[in-house]
């Protein structure tokens, strides 16, 4: 017993000294005000934030590091916000690559370039209702820009190195219905409004010709559906692109 209890003892020293990292604490906050002709105004906020994150250089030269983030609002108003502004995960960099395992973006999401606050249409977070068929089960999240947009369902995902420009990155899922909305439990049932496992492959190239930067990207988002009420589901799989080009201060 007492030899099991000094192994336990050494080990926990060791994992110790490894783990060591000066630790950074950031945050934000964001309130939006609002007022009309015979409409409710005030003042509200949205994805007010806590974060935390370390990072170290282990003995062989790897990178190894990690990030928790915790959304403020909706834990106070009791729900659980399910995109990335609350998420935890860690990672490995090393030359032949990054590894992230946790709540992180998927691949997609990373390089897949994008207008934010797009109006009318309202960019990224918008809504594009004529992408998915609503009559169908596995329809939650999947409206916007691309499906799961920034969900922060825990994942692995496998970031190349950038060459000449290129940047690849492979993301597995297991289960895109473990969230923070749905306090990240198994459903005992085949039946959820979410997919199950999804896999996303995303390709971007960033560069610059006649004085316009310039990125273009391609993912394939692909994924398990559920069924309900005896009836089946289409799988998910979509495509989605985007290109965006910058010339100076526009």
């Amino acid at each position: 017993m007492i030899k099991i209890l000094l192994s336990i003892f050494i080990m926990a020293l060791t994992f110790s000294g490894i783990a060591k990292a000066d630790v950074k604490i950031s945050g934000f906050m964001q309130h939006i005000m609002g007022m009309g002709d015979d409409v409710d105004g005030g003042i509200t906020d949205k994805f007010t934030r806590f974060a935390m994150s370390a990072d170290t250089t282990t003995d062989n030269g790897w990178t190894v590091g990690g990030s928790f983030s915790v959304s403020i609002d909706p834990i106070l108003t009791g729900s659980g916000d399910a995109y990335l502004p609350t998420s935890n995960s860690m990672y490995v960099q090393t030359d032949m690559g990054t590894i992230t395992i946790g709540q992180t973006a998927d691949a997609a999401t990373n390089l897949v370039p994008r207008v934010s606050a797009m109006v009318p249409g309202d960019g990224t977070d918008g809504y594009y209702f004529a992408l998915f068929d609503s009559g169908t089960l596995a329809t939650s999240d999947t409206g916007f820009a691309e499906v799961y947009y920034a969900q922060n369902s825990s994942r692995v995902n496998y970031a190349l190195p950038v060459v000449n420009g290129f940047a690849v990155q492979v993301t597995y899922t297991p289960a895109l219905e473990f969230n923070a909305s749905t306090s990240n439990a198994r459903q005992q049932t085949t039946e959820a409004s979410n997919h199950g496992e999804a896999t996303h492959l995303a390709v971007s190239y960033e560069g610059e010709m006649d004085g316009i930067s310039f990125v273009a990207g391609i993912a394939s988002i692909t994924g398990n559906a559920k069924s309900t009420a005896g009836a089946t589901n289409n799988d998910l799989s979509v495509v989605t692109g985007g290109i965006k080009a910058t010339m100076g201060n526009i």
